[in-house]
């Protein structure tokens, strides 16, 4: 068996190079990891308070399906980092599996980012059939280049009785560089989206009703967000060294992902039940939904019911 001895001064350099950047990128994703779990402790009482007796819908199955997957690709991430005797092919499927994880992680964030606009559009069908297609179209060029990266990633065969684990040898930039821009591109549409109902009813968000603004304000904060860290994803991929460190945000942009849509959830739910308690406690407050939630024209009052039939605080 080899030793680390054995090897020339310029493959041993470079290997000492590879174990510091592997461990580098390997303690920024478990720190991503500690603050998912972390994150998970501190908003559980307001998940009991608000989700947990409230009746099934979409809204509340995207919320649960990411706030604990997210944990299931976290421990499928760290047990693969801590299998040291992993080297050369054998970390191909280990690999190829949490890649896939993390895709589908950031589909469910687009997923609920367009059930937020579908909400804020006021169930417009047109804009459900615009959303439906958009989602598809960008998730199969998404999943394509995902595809082609983990059949294009090469792994350094080193001894097992080292234990230093996986170190990618190369991979296909061009298709990490397209699942990225995807995204950028999901999130752009669903932001442009948002912006243009916003501007045509605008008189909604100028109203006393602070549950629509908050559903537009969270929604456009939540696109800056994901976008950002999809383009810190790119640019750090090209402009790193090819050592490994490329990925370097590649689990951050995946965990912040998921803590974002479920925190912006949360949120939405409390000033949800903030507004039905304020409109329930004055003289002959009522709830009352429009006939048309297509309609160009309604009231802050129709706009509250809106986001109450989208999201409502007690389901």
């Amino acid at each position: 068996m080899s030793s680390p001895g054995s090897l020339s001064p310029e493959r041993a350099a470079a290997l000492v190079e590879a174990i510091g950047v592997n461990r580098t990128v390997n303690y920024v994703a478990l720190i991503s990891v500690t603050i998912i779990f972390f994150d998970y402790l501190h908003t559980f009482p307001r998940e009991v308070n608000l989700m947990w007796k409230s009746k099934l819908t979409i809204t509340k199955s995207l919320y649960f399906v990411l706030r604990y997957y997210i944990m299931v690709h976290s421990l499928l991430w760290v047990t693969y980092h801590a299998d040291h005797t992993l080297t050369g092919p054998r970390c191909n499927f280990p690999f190829s599996r949490n890649s896939a994880s993390s895709q589908v992680v950031l589909v469910l964030c687009e997923a609920i980012s367009y059930v937020r606009v579908y909400a804020f559009s006021g169930r417009n069908r047109k804009v459900l059939a615009f959303l439906v297609v958009h989602f598809i179209a960008v998730n199969a060029v998404s999943f394509y280049y995902i595809a082609r990266l983990v059949t294009s990633v090469s792994f350094l065969s080193l001894p097992a009785g080292w234990g230093l684990g996986c170190f990618p040898a190369k991979a296909d930039g061009f298709a990490l560089t397209m699942v990225g821009v995807t995204l950028i591109v999901s999130y752009t549409s669903a932001s442009i989206a948002m912006v243009v109902i916003g501007i045509r009813r605008h008189s909604s968000l100028s109203g006393k009703n602070k549950l629509i603004r908050v559903l537009y304000q969270d929604g456009i904060s939540y696109f800056f967000c994901l976008s950002a860290l999809s383009v810190a994803n790119i640019s750090v991929f090209h402009l790193a060294p090819e050592n490994g460190v490329q990925l370097i945000v590649v689990q951050p942009q995946v965990h912040f992902s998921a803590l974002i849509a479920t925190r912006m959830l949360l949120h939405l739910r409390e000033w949800s039940a903030k507004q039905q308690i304020v409109i329930a406690s004055e003289p002959g407050g009522s709830i009352e939904y429009p006939v048309d939630l297509g309609s160009p024209k309604f009231s802050s009052r129709d706009s509250y019911a809106m986001s109450e039939r989208a999201y409502p605080a007690n389901e």
